[in-house]
């Protein structure tokens, strides 16, 4: 049995959207009145945060019982300005969804967080405005990544376990996930993970795309991505090219070479189109994404209005 095309791909809120939220605040807290960060996050974090997240205690218990137990000189509004003023919107990640989004694939913010918290950031960075769908497990009342959350999300978004990959920054996020058949990514950090979640799409076999018949014809090659002048020159023979627009300045002195031509802009009576027909190449305009979708060295079949990608 062949691999299932990913569908759906969860993005961890705190480490992956937003930079590391309570870390930080225990490392400025530890700088500001002394004491190991790691027994700030501890307390703050690991027993009540959590507590509050499953409903446990509220948010303002979760804030001050730990000013109590630290004995801290600062009140409930400071240590509130001081732990959202250390968050940061990763721009990075931001660019991540949106071209996930462009090339097809469904992708969902999960969050363990308190009401108020999580609308407090939504808020602040316009979380709504990046991801069109957003869960939080408080509203769930359920742990974070556990199975039943988890099959929640499938039954949500109608996906297979095999369907879905989960990125998350906390390994023990994803023993259920990975249990289920769910793939995993750990972040180290985003310049890995996004090669390993690159590197997981390729793997997920067999995806289409379409457009509108400029020329007829069936051709089987290797992509080849022409953005610059520069690029047309690592054309060889077989290749199918690849073209943001219809600029002519963009293909290539030998044209007999190539086997096909996929523009993401142009009409029927563009140059490149009419290029094709003459030369008895297929041709597919309106090919929207094709350059963020498609790869260099990918192997596709060019039929009718279709591109599938076989490799």
């Amino acid at each position: 049995m062949g691999k299932n095309k990913i569908k759906l791909i969860i993005f961890d809120c705190y480490g992956l959207v937003l930079n590391e939220g309570y870390p930080n605040t225990a490392k400025a807290l530890a700088k500001e009145f002394g004491g190991r960060w790691q027994d700030y996050h501890k307390v703050f974090y690991h027993k009540y945060m959590n507590l509050a997240a499953t409903r446990k205690i509220t948010q303002k218990q979760a804030w001050l019982e730990p000013i109590d137990y630290f004995k801290l000189p600062i009140s409930l509004p400071e240590i509130k300005k001081l732990h959202y003023s250390l968050m940061k919107l990763n721009k990075e990640t931001v660019k991540l969804n949106r071209e996930l989004n462009k090339g097809g694939y469904k992708t969902l913010l999960l969050s363990k967080n308190t009401r108020s918290q999580l609308a407090d950031v939504t808020k602040k960075f316009g979380l709504k405005k990046i991801f069109k769908n957003i869960i939080n497990t408080w509203e769930l009342n359920l742990p974070k990544a556990s199975e039943e959350t988890l099959r929640l999300v499938l039954k949500r978004f109608k996906v297979k376990p095999e369907e879905v990959i989960y990125i998350d920054d906390n390994e023990s996020n994803l023993i259920d996930a990975k249990r289920m058949g769910i793939k995993t990514i750990l972040i180290k950090d985003f310049k890995n993970m996004k090669k390993e979640l690159e590197k997981e799409l390729r793997a997920s076999p067999f995806k289409e795309l379409s457009g509108v018949l400029a020329a007829p014809g069936k051709a089987k090659g290797k992509v080849r991505i022409i953005k610059t002048a520069k690029d047309k020159n690592k054309v060889v023979k077989g290749d199918i090219v690849v073209l943001p627009d219809s600029d002519m300045k963009l293909l290539p002195t030998l044209r007999s070479h190539i086997s096909g031509f996929i523009i993401e802009r142009g009409s029927l009576t563009c140059h490149v189109a009419t290029l094709a027909r003459e030369a008895k190449k297929p041709c597919l305009v309106n090919v929207k994404n094709a350059t963020k979708i498609l790869k260099n060295g990918d192997e596709v079949v060019i039929d009718g209005t279709k591109i599938s990608i076989v490799g």
